[in-house]
């Protein structure tokens, strides 16, 4: 379980009554757990974040401080005697206990609860769950807000928790960890006051915030593992002025730095060999981007692997040591020119049009995918109906993104974003219309949201926390253009997933859509707004970038971090600096793409317009 949030970023988790949530907390970060509404006890769980067996020991900590619960400025330590959490600061009457196990499906039977009682023990684990984790064991929790006291006879009394609305407890990590909070859902003895009620959870940087982004990202080559460190030229980008757009102004996605907010999106291009291998016209592509000022460049979906997520001829592939050869010529080029580069990587599931590797394709269930194939990358008719995935076939997905994400580092990407979004695999997970399974991966959101947390999960932990790791996310499809989330409270429980899971930054997609057309959920706030809300994390909004007064608007309102563009971007490869210089934008001509969306096609449009 090794992944370090990053130090700078804010995050809220809220925890329903009743329910657990896990999130992950670096050394030095703090964590507070607030009692909303008052009387209600949480069992706090703490687990090394290193793939070990090592977890936070009421017992062991005990002896640790020779008291039944330590002070502030206290450490609590784990099963092998390390300090892991320090209790910092306690704003509640400081009654909590670490006499009592958690709660758990025998304790509700002897209290002759129904069979299905939530419990504290089944809420840890399917919190890690959530995560793609398990836990070695269920430790004795950390009651927080627990008033157990030991009377003089020894006997334990079950008092009702003495809290008040807003009362609160913090913790500093003293190393990498995932916590898990479960609000306590025991209503059949009076520690609740009969009425479990929720948490929330506030995950903040180290009191003394440490480095500021960099701008000079470390990349390995395939021919060595040597390091280097990759500095983007300043000039790259244009420099904004107190009047100018604010798209121009400098950010960061994570510990990367961006010289502007403006991005190139993820388009499929189909111009890799018949082989998956990039080409050098997809290295002058790439580089044109740089070298125009986008302060990032993410690439078309890249097939991670030689099963089933290939989704058309010649797209490209991270999976052989020639496709990692190629791309590292690539990411020369684009990080000489000053910008950084990240990674789509994609599974196209059911909507795969052209895969050499495998006959028919897979999805979650067997559910032919809605509309046509898509001719511009060399499709037609209708989709085949898929196989329904194995057990066996999503740990193959799951292995194939991680290599894939561990290929690209090798290859100098600074990042990866995986593709979540659009109807591809992932997205197919997500959506009740074609997944019907009735394993832990289908049925309710929790359950449908497991297969993209867990490879964001194995990413992170495979990479560690100075890999930058995205996650695109959409509502629409590139065959269904009016699907939408089941409101606001869908949208945040993914969100909350994607982050608890290791995410970097959240991009949120339109598929061909202006952002304004499917940015407003019920209630009024914007997707992209929420997103930044609830998770904490940057995030990239996309549609409709090209209308420079919608950006304008976008970045000013608090809606996004980072403007990704597609149309725009092809059409004016160096949009930043006509930004900056007010020169106008060429409008986009869907002849670019036309009849097949590859770069042999794109030029044959561009030397046709220079001789009309």
């Amino acid at each position: 379980m090794e992944f370090t949030p990053h130090p700078h970023v804010d995050l809220h988790v809220d925890v329903p009554a009743r329910e657990g949530r896990a999130v992950r907390v670096a050394a030095g970060q703090r964590l507070q757990v607030v009692d909303l509404e008052g009387q209600q006890v949480g069992d706090l769980f703490a687990f090394a974040d290193d793939g070990s067996d090592e977890y936070l020991s009421a017992s062991h900590t005990r002896a640790h401080v020779s008291r039944l619960f330590p002070a502030v400025g206290e450490d609590f330590v784990t099963n092998r005697r390390r300090p892991i959490l320090r209790l910092v600061e306690d704003d509640s009457p400081n009654r909590h206990d670490m006499l009592i196990a958690a709660c758990d499906a025998a304790r509700y039977a002897a209290l002759g609860a129904a069979p299905d009682h939530a419990s504290c023990a089944d809420n840890m684990r399917q919190a890690l769950s959530a995560l793609g984790l398990t836990a070695p064991c269920v430790p004795q929790p950390v009651n927080v807000f627990m008033d157990i006291p030991v009377r003089g006879n020894a006997r334990l009394d079950w008092m009702s928790a003495s809290t008040e609305p807003g009362d609160s407890i913090t913790f500093e990590a003293l190393m990498d960890c995932v916590v898990v909070v479960s609000a306590c859902p025991q209503d059949l003895v009076d520690i609740n006051s009969g009425q479990p009620t929720p948490l929330s959870l506030r995950v903040s940087p180290a009191p003394e915030d440490p480095a500021e982004p960099t701008n000079s990202p470390v990349s390995k080559t395939p021919s060595s593992d040597r390091t280097t460190t990759m500095t983007h030229r300043p000039a790259a980008a244009p420099t904004p002025t107190p009047d100018s757009h604010p798209a121009l102004g400098p950010t960061s996605l994570s510990h990367l730095g961006l010289a502007n907010r403006l991005a190139v999106a993820p388009m499929s291009r189909v111009s890799a060999g018949a082989d998956g291998v990039p080409t050098a016209e997809m290295g002058r592509y790439y580089a044109a981007f740089a070298e125009g000022g986008f302060g990032l460049v993410i690439t078309e979906g890249t097939y991670t692997d030689a099963l089933y997520s290939q989704g058309y001829r010649n797209q490209p592939g991270i999976v052989s040591d020639a496709h990692v050869t190629a791309w590292a010529e690539i990411t020369a080029r684009v990080n000489a020119a000053g910008s950084p580069i990240v990674l789509q990587i994609m599974h196209a599931g059911a909507l795969s049009q052209g895969n050499p590797h495998r006959p028919g394709t897979v999805g979650p269930s067997a559910v032919q995918p809605r509309g046509k194939m898509m001719e511009e990358y060399g499709g037609s008719g209708a989709w085949p109906i898929p196989r329904a995935m194995t057990s066996e076939d999503i740990e193959d997905a799951l292995q194939g993104v991680t290599a894939a994400a561990v290929n690209a580092r090798t290859a100098g990407f600074q990042g990866v974003e995986i593709h979540a979004a659009n109807g591809y695999l992932f997205d197919q997970f997500l959506t009740g219309y074609t997944n019907l399974r009735d394993d832990e991966y289908g049925g309710p959101l929790a359950n449908r949201v497991r297969l993209i947390t867990a490879a964001v999960s194995r990413v992170r932990v495979t990479l560690g926390p100075d890999f930058v790791v995205g996650v695109r996310l959409s509502q629409t499809k590139v065959n269904d253009f009016a699907h939408r989330w089941a409101g606001a409270e869908e949208a945040e429980a993914i969100f909350r997933a994607v982050a608890g899971a290791g995410a970097s930054y959240l991009h949120v997609a339109s598929e061909g859509r202006d952002w304004i057309e499917t940015a407003t959920l019920d209630g009024g706030e914007t997707i992209t707004a929420l997103a930044r809300r609830v998770t904490g994390l940057p995030v990239i909004a996309n549609g409709g970038m090209h209308d420079l007064d919608q950006a304008r608007s976008l970045l000013e309102g608090g809606h996004a971090d980072v403007l990704s563009l597609g149309r725009g971007a092809l059409a004016n490869p160096d949009l930043p600096h006509r930004v900056a210089s007010g020169a106008p934008l060429e409008p986009f001509d869907h002849g670019i793409l036309q009849p097949m969306a590859n770069l042999e096609n794109a030029r044959q449009w561009r030397d046709r317009r220079r001789a009309a």
